[in-house]
């Protein structure tokens, strides 16, 4: 039963994420959202996919769970944080409610970096979710908990 909560937690946690993230794209439009919808969409469906697969063998790491927990903030911070650029007026950010030219170069950095944190977590991710359908969890915990010793 425990499973099928932590389950469904995530998959809703999941849902709100993409909802956020759409709302984001709707409610502050501009000619960069426009040219990067197709890759919004691709890296969407892709961090769906990594974490409804995750969230199946929760039981079994919890290191798994604290990641597939993290990794909903730098993805957030991407599509929240991603200013419009619009051509006329001021850049927006965070659904309209950030109007500043001064923080726009701060506000696109912090984006770049949350996408290439979001990106590393995924590949992480998936890479633990690998190793515990593969059943050898314990023999790469023993190898990381001897490297990190030296």
């Amino acid at each position: 039963m425990q499973k099928r909560v932590m389950c469904l937690t995530h998959q809703l946690s999941l849902l709100l994420c993409a909802g956020l993230a759409a709302a984001s794209w709707i409610f502050n439009p501009g000619w960069l959202r426009v040219i990067l919808f197709l890759a919004a969409v691709i890296h969407t469906l892709i961090f769906a996919a990594i974490h409804i697969s995750a969230a199946m063998c929760l039981e079994k790491s919890r290191l798994l769970h604290i990641l597939l927990w993290v990794d909903y903030i730098p993805y957030l911070a991407v599509y929240l944080l991603l200013p419009d650029f619009g051509d006329l007026g001021e850049v927006h950010m965070l659904f309209g409610m950030i109007c500043s030219e001064v923080i726009r170069t701060a506000a696109l950095g912090i984006t770049v970096l949350s996408l290439l944190v979001n990106l590393g977590l995924m590949a992480v991710i998936l890479g633990w979710e690998i190793v515990i359908w593969s059943g050898k969890q314990d023999a790469v915990r023993a190898k990381l908990y001897a490297w990190f010793q030296n």
